[in-house]
């Protein structure tokens, strides 16, 4: 049974002469020895010359004269009406994940690439500072001692 279930879906591929050697040998070496395969292989067989048979009918049956003209003239009675335009979120809306997804990732390539390149910032070696020219903050403070800003200016 477990054999039957495995050829079966290659039945239809089998009548069409599209399996491949191997397959090939494989299923008709099962259809010599099962009935029901053989039995379902003719009923696909069956089913497509019946279908071959009622389509190639309808199609003889079938009137295009003047098929042409008729699809035409409908055509040409259809009014066009004001071409249409796709603003804002008609346009951007059903991508909108998508576009933030995006900003997302350039954002943190932007973040990466800036801590990394601060990272790899050298140090220069720090030279003393000159003392400042004017100190006006050395004059005497008139607040009182628990305010460090001086209120007067030289």
């Amino acid at each position: 049974m477990k054999r039957c279930q495995e050829v079966v879906p290659l039945l239809g591929p089998h009548i069409d002469g599209a399996l491949p050697d191997d397959d090939l040998a494989w299923v008709d070496d099962h259809l010599r020895g099962c009935a029901s395969c053989t039995d379902r292989k003719a009923l696909f067989v069956a089913q497509g010359d019946a279908l071959r048979e009622v389509l190639s009918a309808r199609g003889a049956a079938a009137d295009f004269t003047g098929f042409a003209g008729r699809v035409l003239a409908r055509v040409g009675n259809d009014r066009a009406g004001p071409p249409l335009r796709a603003y804002g979120s008609e346009l951007w809306g059903a991508h909108k994940r998508a576009f933030a997804a995006a900003g997302g990732l350039a954002l943190a390539g932007c973040m990466a690439s800036s801590r990394s390149a601060s990272s790899r910032r050298t140090t220069l070696p720090s030279s003393p500072r000159p003392a400042p020219r004017f100190k006006w903050w050395t004059s005497a403070p008139t607040t009182a001692p628990c305010c460090s800003f001086p209120t007067t200016r030289r």
